[in-house]
């Protein structure tokens, strides 16, 4: 990692009698306004010149920071780090799955460009890399934007290939095991993680006692073992609250929260242990905040796409509670519209006026490419996997409103050959030429979206393409209701015994059936 060089140079005064009154300060290298502890007139402080050098380091702004003593006269000098107006981020050798986005024109600096290549470090270790190094460097992209290239090395991931539990475990290790089932690969972080959702099953259970810890891992080459140690203590009767109906409880009690626009809902469960054996009272408690409405909503990003066209994809107005569920699902309705690079959590804000009780909320977009090329083939049989297809899309030119937005519209031209489709309309003996103009699914705009002309297979091909893309836009999101829109619940568990309950999304019923309803709902757009 570039580490900065700091510098710091303060000649040495002898006072024979009276201290040093500073007659004059001055700061250079950069047009910036900034507050600093020494001032004219008053006894020059060499701890004041310290803190006010630590506090333009702790600015974040500079490479450089030196202060120079000429008699009375202080002088801070800094060096400005140098920013970055980046096109887009690259990776190398690949993504690993990051989909880290920044919208176009977005400036940076070293110390964002480390802390976005830290971040990717940590995820990476998490999921078992854990000698990952990530490092970035910026390259010229066009004469005032840069690429900010990414390069992984992600190292060997360690697999855990075995996870043993000892001690008083007191529940079936197949419990242990389900609720460890996404510990695959081995870090620290990963086990810790581990720990504390085991630690969360027990404190679930009523073991208020129990002690979870995890020892050394035992690596041999890319696989581990890893030893958990368990002392669950005895199981407590409880009195006051069913615990198997803690988490549906307060998740429903969140849900009403939200629906009032109350953003902090922060519950704890009390464990009052009674004299004479291993029994306790359990009582919830939940810190509620105010409510709050939406003053303003706000989008950031937009180039080619207009204002209303990501607003139509919102299930929240100006004016109404700030929902956090309802804005979640807008979100995911943005993303589904795949005009927009999926969001992250930071291109979120909610911006409060805790006097009015109104708050601000401001997301960032970032635009997709505007064009594409690609070369398919069939993975399996043609007939189902799809023909042999190659071709250039690209988005049409920021023009009209509405259902003439004409930047919501797709053109492709390229060459497919269907062989022996399941569909004998589609019947393609050679390479022709195919032109289409398609609009994606927009949820907000669903009847005026999802739809396709395709000229070259008549009106019996474009037909397939609307039905196949209204059947995926208005089913999938039905069928998956819960995917990342409910997030993880803490409830930390006060009295004597230590850790939290996490409480989970629900999963919807009939789960599989769902899943399994989902993957043929995508059929018909392969076909």
């Amino acid at each position: 990692m570039l580490r900065l060089l700091r510098t710091f140079a303060i000649a040495a005064i002898a006072f024979a009698h009276e201290p040093l009154i500073v007659d004059s300060v001055t700061f250079s290298g950069a047009g910036l306004h900034v507050n600093l502890e020494t001032q004219v007139g008053r006894p020059y402080d060499p701890a004041a010149v310290e803190r006010d050098v630590r506090y333009l380091w702790n600015l974040g702004r500079f490479d450089d920071v030196r202060v120079e003593l000429d008699g009375a006269s202080v002088r801070f000098l800094v060096k400005p780090s140098r920013r970055y107006a980046i096109h887009e981020i690259r990776y190398s050798p690949h993504s690993y799955g990051f989909q880290r986005t920044l919208p176009e024109g977005t400036v940076i600096d070293d110390n964002r460009a480390r802390e976005i290549a830290a971040g990717m470090e940590h995820e990476l270790r998490m999921q078992g890399y854990r000698e990952a190094r990530v490092s970035y460097v910026f390259t010229p992209a066009s004469r005032h934007e840069f690429d900010l290239r990414i390069r992984i090395d992600a190292g060997r991931a360690i697999r855990i290939q075995h996870l043993e539990f000892e001690g008083d475990l007191a529940l079936n290790p197949k419990q242990l095991h389900r609720a460890l089932h996404g510990l695959h690969d081995y870090s620290p972080e990963a086990v810790n993680a581990g720990v504390a959702r085991l630690q969360s099953l027990y404190l679930a259970k009523g073991f208020f006692d129990a002690r979870i810890s995890a020892g050394d891992a035992a690596i041999d080459g890319k696989n581990a073992t890893v030893r958990i140690h368990v002392d669950a203590g005895p199981r407590f009767q409880v009195r006051g609250l069913d615990l198997t109906k803690l988490c549906p409880c307060l998740m429903a009690q969140r849900r009403d929260a939200e629906r009032r626009g109350i953003l902090d809902f922060t519950p704890s469960l009390r464990v009052e242990r009674r004299a004479g054996g291993a029994s306790a009272d359990l009582t919830t408690h939940i810190d509620l905040g105010e409510p709050f409405a939406i003053r303003r909503i706000e989008f950031f990003g937009l180039h080619r796409h207009s204002d209303s066209t990501a607003r139509r994809s919102l299930l929240i107005d100006e004016g109404a509670p700030v929902d956090p569920y309802l804005l979640r699902k807008s979100l995911a309705r943005i993303t589904q519209s795949k005009l927009f690079n999926p969001l992250e959590s930071r291109d979120i804000v909610i911006q409060r006026y805790d006097a009015l009780h109104l708050a601000d909320i401001k997301i960032r977009l970032t635009e997709r490419k505007f064009g594409s090329w690609n070369l398919s083939g069939p993975v399996g049989p043609a007939s189902i996997a799809g023909p042999i297809r190659a071709a250039i899309t690209a988005r049409l030119p920021p023009w009209g409103q509405g259902v003439f937005e004409l930047s919501t519209y797709t053109a492709s031209v390229g060459l497919v050959a269907w062989q022996q489709p399941l569909i004998a309309a589609l019947a393609v003996k050679k390479f022709v030429p195919i032109f289409a103009l398609t609009r994606g699914f927009l949820p907000g705009d669903s009847w005026r979206s999802g739809f396709a002309i395709i000229p070259q297979v008549g009106w019996q091909g474009s037909a397939i393409a609307t039905g196949a893309a209204q059947l995926q836009g208005r089913l999938l999101p039905l069928l998956k209701p819960n995917g990342g829109i409910v997030p993880e619940m803490t409830v930390a568990v006060e009295g004597g015994a230590t850790g939290a309950i996490l409480c989970n999304a629900p999963k919807p019923k009939l789960n599989l059936l769902r899943t399994a309803a989902s993957i043929a709902v995508r059929l018909p757009g392969a076909w």
